[in-house]
């Protein structure tokens, strides 16, 4: 069980509300709608707040400004998806528990929030589950599907950290006093020499070179499917539930085959619909499940058994910043 952060006694004037900030472009996208579900009977507002970066910059910017109308003395936090992240960047943000110790971050520990939704002895706990189907029909749905593209994906985890490596490559701007900025003449020459270029073009080259790129698709492949015998992609084998891209695989479990949910006309509902539908389903229903996601249960857990913290009315942030 995560820790409880106790209260100091001086923050002690108003409750203020707690905001979690998810993926996604409306307040419709599957995170916001299970999340909301789960969390929303704990007083916790769950809010779409687009990608990755846009969602850690809303709960910080509103951690930081304080007090703002509409929102009160807001204790806002961001759950984003892990992405290409390693194990230790994702490990940090769950130290001592989902958001304790001051974070106002979290990393999934899943490539992204649907892969929770990919486990067949999850969602076949959902009571919209077809009559006559069974989680091993969905076992065998998820397979093959993720079968037909877990080399793609180890592909494609490699571009993934590639783009945010080079997004980070460090080519600081100049500051004033550290070259001689006084001429055009003085100023190309320093512009010119005073950052590592060719260092930075070398390393970029290597990074590139076919033999560390096959390195990386190797240890992506490796990653995923595992020690299995026969090279391929099995249960209990390897990382692929948890590292292949998720919202590429949820459509092959939840599906129109498996799950049966009625819309108010009558009729079928399919696709995204189907797949908000059946998490709502499993998210409302989560204290009965006999099986739940360990990460979900401490995300819960963590807004269950501790209280909003409470802040000054002349305070300056919401929220402890995030490390």
């Amino acid at each position: 069980m995560p820790r409880i952060v106790p209260t100091s006694p001086e923050r002690t004037f108003g409750a203020g509300d707690r905001f979690l900030f998810v993926e996604g472009e409306t307040d419709d996208a599957l995170d916001a709608v299970a999340l909301r579900t789960l969390l929303g009977p704990l007083d916790v507002k769950v809010r779409a707040a687009g990608g990755c970066d846009n969602v850690i910059a809303a709960a910080k910017a509103f951690a930081r400004m304080g007090v703002i109308p509409g929102w009160g003395n807001a204790e806002c936090y961001a759950i984003v998806d892990r992405d290409h992240r390693g194990d230790g960047e994702v490990a940090r943000t769950w130290v001592g528990g989902p958001l304790a110790d001051g974070r106002t971050h979290l990393y999934w520990r899943r490539h992204e929030f649907e892969n929770y939704f990919l486990e067949p002895e999850f969602v076949a706990q959902s009571q919209y589950l077809r009559q006559g189907r069974t989680e091993e029909d969905v076992r065998n749905a998820l397979l093959a599907a993720a079968r037909r593209r877990v080399f793609l994906d180890a592909a494609n985890l490699v571009l993934k950290a590639l783009r945010e490596e080079w997004r980070w490559w460090d080519v600081r701007e100049f500051g004033l006093g550290e070259a001689d900025f006084s001429t055009v003449a003085a100023a190309r020459d320093s512009f010119l020499t005073g950052r590592s270029y060719e260092r930075m073009a070398a390393d970029k080259a290597a990074v590139l070179a076919p033999q560390s790129l096959a390195e990386r698709f190797d240890a992506n492949v490796a990653l995923l499917l595992g020690e299995a015998d026969d090279g391929q992609l099995e249960f209990g084998t390897g990382q692929w539930l948890q590292r292949m891209e998720g919202s590429n695989l949820i459509g092959a479990v939840l599906h129109e085959r498996f799950f049966q949910v009625r819309g108010f006309d009558g009729t079928d509902v399919t696709g995204p619909d189907l797949r908000v539908r059946v998490a709502r389903d499993l998210m409302r229903r989560f204290d009965d499940l006999n099986y739940r996601p360990e990460d979900l249960a401490a995300v819960r857990d963590y807004f269950r058994d501790t209280q909003p913290q409470r802040f000054p009315s002349t305070g300056t942030a919401g929220s402890p910043t995030s490390r």
